[in-house]
């Protein structure tokens, strides 16, 4: 699919717009006073200064300025593939068993300007990674149900500086099972599920600030295991 003049924050990371040629024209390095009186004057709570050192603002010291400001992108461009299988079957005495799985390939560009050239966006930080999956295997018997069940979320590029970094994906299983009391005991489900079974965490990022999270919160949960118990009664 392509998309064009969507509407956008153009400028995820400030780290990787000064050193990519693609964010050039939104970038103006070194700004006289004008400038920078202009850019100033276009907020409406004017100038906000956290360089946090409590002196005078020094105009003289801004290196760059950055037109951070949604615009119309000239073209966004996805495509992918997705896939999904499902199989069941029973074996005699010992039960009914059920495979499954799902698995998406994305690949994501955007031009920011009809003639800049392509920024790749899936499979970089904050953005979708270009691969995830998620497959199961569900078992039932009698009043028993049991279902394991694999993720996947690929890894991404940290490309917000000169030298990129590899961040790993994340892989965690969940567990639930399911009994049936049956009518004797008033229809009673009992189910006890794990998500995140092995307590698996998220790879660590490079932080610009230690107020940012330390991994992608955009692609990945820092949640841990989570452990539930639950009881339902059908009337």
């Amino acid at each position: 699919m392509n998309y064009s003049n969507r509407v956008v924050a153009p400028i995820a990371s400030w780290s990787r717009a000064l050193i990519d040629p693609a964010f050039a024209d939104l970038i103006n390095l070194l700004p006289g006073a004008e400038a920078i009186a202009s850019a100033i004057a276009l907020s409406p709570t004017g100038l906000d200064d956290q360089t946090g050192f409590g002196t005078p603002f020094d105009p003289t010291s801004v290196y760059a300025i950055m037109d951070a400001r949604y615009r119309n992108v000239a073209q966004d461009r996805i495509k992918g593939i997705d896939l999904a299988v499902r199989y069941r079957f029973e074996l005699t005495d010992a039960g009914s068993f059920e495979l499954y799985g799902n698995a998406s390939y994305l690949d994501t560009s955007r031009k920011l300007f009809p003639a800049s050239g392509p920024i790749d966006l899936s499979g970089t930080i904050f953005n979708p990674p270009r691969f995830k999956m998620r497959s199961g295997l569900g078992w039932s018997r009698s009043a028993l149900m049991i279902n394991l069940i694999a993720n996947y979320i690929g890894g991404v590029t940290d490309n917000r500086l000169t030298e990129t970094d590899k961040v790993s994906g994340l892989t965690t299983f969940d567990l639930s099972i399911r009994h049936h009391l049956g009518s004797k005991a008033g229809g009673i489900d009992i189910q006890a599920t794990a998500l995140n079974l092995f307590d698996k965490m998220p790879d660590r990022i490079r932080q610009a600030s230690v107020i940012y999270a330390p991994y992608d919160s955009t692609n990945y949960s820092a949640i841990g295991r989570y452990l539930s118990l639950s009881l339902t009664k059908s009337f």
